[in-house]
């Protein structure tokens, strides 16, 4: 039974992972105006339009000269809540408690998305700096670690901003926790 229970948690997450994280980097895209025509903006759109597109039709949610998209938002907080009413559902432990545990799910979905586009970026820009996708990866990162690099002292050819911005990941990841522990 415990081995069947890891299995539907791993399914569980996974699903809620993925959907959750699309909805993040769909609203992030479209705060950001990256090229609407490249094959991965285009693959997140078309796997994330089935929620977005009524919800912004019966929910009107986004203010006028706003780039913030609220619908793509409200639906990554409402993946990770139906992710923790299953498990709650599923092991019988319902708490009022998961509105809640819903926004830090979407925090930490945040951080993750963030490390692993910072470490494809690093990869790419060392292996193949002149693939199709170093624009768009380019274009996510920059606002990331445009601050940093006022930051930091300019050095001959390597960029260290990558590596300080997974650092702040990396902290975000420690904090994270003890917020969440000290709320709930």
């Amino acid at each position: 039974m415990a081995i069947l229970r890891e299995i539907l948690n791993l399914l569980i997450d996974t699903a809620a992972v993925v959907l959750g994280t699309a909805f993040l980097l769909r609203a992030y895209i479209q705060h950001l105006r990256v090229d609407p025509y490249h094959p991965l903006v285009r693959f997140v759109m078309q796997l994330t339009n089935w929620a977005v597109l009524p919800l912004r039709r019966t929910v009107p949610i986004k203010p006028l000269g706003s780039r913030v998209d609220w619908a793509s938002l409200l639906c990554a907080w409402l993946t990770a809540l139906a992710k923790g009413l299953v498990y709650s559902l599923l092991w019988k432990t319902l708490s009022p408690l998961v509105l809640l545990h819903a926004v830090f799910t979407v925090l930490e979905w945040v951080l993750y998305s963030a490390f692993f586009v910072t470490l494809l970026y690093v990869i790419v820009s060392w292996v193949a700096p002149h693939s199709h996708n170093a624009p768009l990866l380019a274009d996510l990162m920059e606002p990331m670690l445009r601050p940093i690099r006022r930051l930091l002292p300019r050095t001959q050819g390597i960029d260290f901003s990558p590596l300080v911005l997974i650092l702040l990941i990396q902290i975000g990841f420690i904090l994270l926790p003890h917020l969440h522990q000290a709320l709930m």
